[in-house]
């Protein structure tokens, strides 16, 4: 199966920016765009109902429906873009999550409606962030005009390695500058993280890098304020890290950074970088 964006939607204005951004990912990249609503069967039906009330209570026409108007949006903006539907029964981050397995990337917003009200706000979504097979794209804030900075969050990690890499392939695909930066937190004066991204560099010829070094405050926060600072229109971290990036998406930090990042935040898996590798950036 050839890889794909998949954004999901629920029918809320948040979705539709999802899936707009998504549109324009896919096209970044030369990707299809498969447009993903998931929906659920009543729990059980008031006894004595009518054949025709009943059929009023079948959430396909309305799911077919959801999925039909983001794809006509989008195929407005982008008319050569091959887009797909498909709405699926079943409970959304589970659905997103196996549907990852097969994604170049998952796009989702920051709030909606339905079944994916929650995928990015509290538990389910950060089992998403955390269990996806490819990266997320949390749409949230002001993704900005074209050309805006990508600010990308390392610390040394293998991890922080991968989001790196995609970092550079998307300021590429954007023809955007790359801010590259590590939280110390507390002031440490350990050893410094090795911040020599000689290899991408030389892959990504045309990114100009700005490399920060941030001590004091929280990872978060210095990645909030620094993509504020820069006016970025992205924000790419990796899924797992080490020191002051280990809880990126175990705690509080990655509640910050999705509900307080002032543009879309990529979450970047470890595995990805074999599928960046394959051609899907």
């Amino acid at each position: 199966m050839e890889a794909s964006v998949i954004v999901g939607v629920d029918g809320s204005p948040s979705a539709a920016h999802a899936a707009e951004l998504a549109g324009e990912l896919a096209v970044r990249h030369r990707l299809a765009l498969e447009v993903v609503h998931v929906f659920s069967w009543p729990a059980m039906y008031p006894p004595f109902l009518p054949p025709s009330v009943v059929k009023g209570l079948d959430p396909r026409p309305l799911a077919a429906e959801i999925v039909g108007t983001v794809a006509t949006a989008v195929g407005q903006r982008h008319p050569y873009l091959s887009i797909g539907t498909r709405a699926v029964d079943g409970n959304a981050a589970g659905v997103l999550v196996d549907a990852s397995r097969h994604a170049a990337f998952l796009v989702v917003g920051h709030r909606g409606l339905g079944g994916l009200t929650e995928i990015v706000v509290g538990s389910v979504g950060v089992y998403v962030a955390a269990h996806a097979h490819c990266p997320v794209l949390v749409v949230r804030g002001d993704a900005g005009p074209s050309g805006a900075p990508v600010v990308v969050g390392v610390d040394g990690s293998t991890p922080a390695r991968t989001a790196a890499a995609h970092a550079f392939a998307e300021a590429d695909s954007r023809h955007a500058d790359l801010y590259v930066v590590h939280a110390r937190v507390g002031g440490s004066t350990g050893d410094p993280v090795d911040l020599d991204l000689a290899d991408l560099v030389g892959r990504y010829p045309d990114v100009k890098v700005h490399r920060e070094v941030r001590t004091d405050d929280p990872p978060a926060v210095v990645i909030s304020r620094l993509a504020s600072d820069v006016g970025a229109g992205l924000v790419v971290v990796g899924s797992r890290g080490l020191g002051g990036f280990r809880s990126l998406l175990v705690g509080g930090t990655s509640r910050m950074l999705v509900d307080h990042a002032p543009c879309p935040v990529m979450v970047v898996p470890t595995n990805a970088v074999t599928r960046l590798q394959g051609g899907t950036s």
